[in-house]
């Protein structure tokens, strides 16, 4: 296969690909605005990444929020401890 045959069929499956994603999403939107079952699993999906982004702040309290030390072993200790106290709760507000 020569190199601009090669080219026009990469093209040409990039804009088949670009138009098929569209069209996927075109569907995906009507089925949104006209499923409520659909609208409230998404509304309950985003309030869970919402909950889950908010709460190392709410569990960060000491230090309102920031790391008071320069050191930074320090500092990744005291971010995986924040990581491993939040990822705790969340496993066990799940079951």
């Amino acid at each position: 296969m020569n190199r601009k045959l090669r080219f026009r069929l990469k093209g040409f499956f990039c804009k088949a690909f670009t138009n098929l994603g569209c069209i996927l999403k075109t569907l995906y939107i009507l089925r949104y605005l006209t499923d409520p079952s659909l609208r409230q699993t998404v509304q309950l999906q985003l309030n869970k990444s919402e909950y889950w982004r908010k709460l190392p702040r709410r569990v960060f309290f000491a230090d309102q929020e920031e790391f008071t030390t320069g050191d930074y072993e320090e500092i990744m200790n005291k971010a995986s401890c924040l990581s491993l106290v939040s990822n705790a709760i969340l496993l066990l507000e799940h079951y």
